[in-house]
């Protein structure tokens, strides 16, 4: 693999480049399987931060997959939108289950703030 920024040779499971710093990664993914008590048919969700221009604006994607494996829906967030969904899932999480410093680090990973140290 070939660094994007200075064009030297990046071993590909690298997320930062050896030579000049720069980001290698895309793209940030989660995957959340689905609750294991509550009946509702699927296989998980996928969440994915795009931050390479090539694939569009900086947005977050949220896959659904169903029991085959299969993407039955999609939908794109932009920032604002990624920002809102964090702050009320965070809103949501008590500060004993997610210390506020990690709390904040994910908001600024799914927002973009955190792009070129991620």
């Amino acid at each position: 693999m070939v660094c994007r920024s200075c064009g030297q040779s990046v071993d590909p499971g690298h997320p930062f480049c050896p030579w000049c710093a720069a980001p290698q990664r895309r793209k940030a993914v989660a995957l959340f399987p689905p609750h294991p008590d509550v009946d509702a048919p699927g296989r998980g969700l996928r969440v994915s931060r795009y931050f390479d221009p090539a694939s569009g604006p900086p947005h977050t994607r949220l896959s659904l997959y169903d029991d085959e494996g299969r993407v039955t829906s999609v939908v794109a967030l932009d920032d604002a939108t990624t920002a809102r969904l964090a702050r009320f899932l965070f809103g949501l999480a008590e500060s004993k289950d997610v210390p506020p410093t990690v709390r904040q680090r994910v908001i600024d990973l799914l927002t973009g703030r955190a792009a070129s140290t991620s």
